[in-house]
C-alpha cells in the first residue's frame, strides 16, 4: 500500500496534513478514524490543481476533489454520519484550507466485506490509495473467491439498482422529449445510457470503468458481447454524428450555451436506447437464470 504523496503540489501536501489531523482529533462518542486513506485522483495522480477554460461567455474552472475515506471501527451509521459533519464542520470553519475536500465515513466490517466480495468501488480504491494514517488495529482483508450462490446475489443486486435507475432516467427523458427541452432530454438519455451500460458490465464481469465516457464504456461492452456492436455502427456517419450527441451530452447538455440537439436527433437515439434496454434486460437474465 502506498504512503508517499511527493507527487502533489507541497502547498496542497500541506493543507492535506492539516485535514488528516482535523480528522484525527475529532471523535464523537468514542468513535474516531483508525485509518484515513487518500483516494481516486489525488491517489493515482491524474489530478487537475486549477483549470481555466476560455469560452465564449467568460471563463469556465474546474478543479479535482480531495477525496478522502475514514475507516472507523464500529458499524453505527448514526454516529458516523455525526462523525462525518462534526469534521466537515471543522474543515468548512478553516478558512486557509482552499480546495474542496470530498469525505467518506465507512466501519472496518464493511469495507472488509465489500473487499471479500469484490466490489469494483473498493477493489479500485485498494488498488490505488494511499495511507495517511493508521492506527495498525485493524487490517483490511484481499480479495477471496466468493460462492456462486452469494456472486448470482451480487449480480441480481447490480442489475435491480442499475437498470431501476435507467428506466428512471429514460422516464425524465421522456418527460423532457415532451415539453420539447430536447437539451436537458438528452443528459437524461447519456445517463440512461450508461446505467444500462453499467448494468450490463456489473452483471457480466462485476467491474465498470471509472469514467462518464460513453465511448470508453460502449468499447468495454462491445469486448464482453458482439450483439452491442449493432446498436451503433460508429463507422457509419450518421451514427456516429449522433453518438457524439450523446456522448457530449453529460457534459455539454447542462453546461454549455452552445450545444444543440434537434427533436429528430433525439428521436433517433431515443430509438437506439430503447433497442439497448430490451438487448441489456435479454442479456442480464439470461446471466442471472
Amino acid at each position: 500500500m502506498k504512503t508517499e504523496t511527493k507527487h502533489i503540489p507541497e502547498h496542497q501536501q500541506e493543507q492535506l496534513k492539516k485535514v488528516v489531523d482535523i480528522i484525527k482529533e475529532t471523535t464523537y462518542k468514542n468513535i474516531w478514524a483508525e485509518m484515513i486513506i487518500l483516494f481516486w485522483s489525488y491517489a493515482r495522480g491524474d489530478f487537475v490543481v486549477r483549470d481555466v477554460v476560455s469560452e465564449w461567455w467568460g471563463t469556465r474552472v474546474y478543479e479535482s476533489d480531495i477525496d478522502i475515506m475514514v475507516i472507523t471501527k464500529k458499524p453505527t451509521q448514526e454516529k458516523n454520519l455525526r462523525l462525518s459533519m462534526e469534521i466537515n464542520e471543522k474543515i468548512e470553519k478553516d478558512y486557509e484550507l482552499e480546495w474542496h475536500f470530498n469525505i467518506i465515513i465507512e466501519d472496518i466490517g464493511h469495507v472488509n466485506k465489500m473487499l471479500e466480495e469484490s466490489r469494483y468501488f473498493y477493489i479500485d480504491i485498494k488498488n490505488e490509495w494511499i495511507l495517511l494514517y493508521d492506527s495498525k488495529k485493524y487490517p483490511l482483508n484481499w480479495v477471496k473467491n466468493i460462492d456462486g450462490e452469494r456472486r448470482k446475489e451480487i449480480q441480481k443486486e447490480d442489475f435491480n439498482m442499475w437498470f431501476e435507475d435507467a428506466k428512471i432516467f429514460f422516464w425524465h427523458y421522456k418527460f423532457d422529449f415532451k415539453n420539447w427541452d430536447y437539451k436537458i432530454g438528452a443528459f437524461h438519455l447519456h445517463q440512461t445510457t450508461e446505467k444500462l451500460m453499467t448494468a450490463y458490465l456489473l452483471v457480466k464481469t462485476g467491474y465498470k470503468p471509472k469514467t462518464h465516457d460513453l465511448e470508453v464504456i460502449y468499447r468495454k461492452i462491445k469486448e464482453e458481447n458482439t450483439l452491442f456492436d449493432t446498436l451503433f455502427d460508429l463507422s457509419n456517419e450518421k451514427e456516429n454524428y449522433h453518438f457524439e450527441l450523446l456522448r457530449k451530452a453529460y457534459i455539454e447538455a447542462r453546461y454549455s450555451k452552445t450545444y444543440k440537439i434537434t427533436q429528430e436527433e433525439s428521436k433517433f437515439l431515443e430509438d437506439k436506447i430503447l433497442l439497448m434496454i430490451a438487448l441489456v434486460e435479454k442479456l442480464c437474465l439470461e446471466e442471472l437464470k
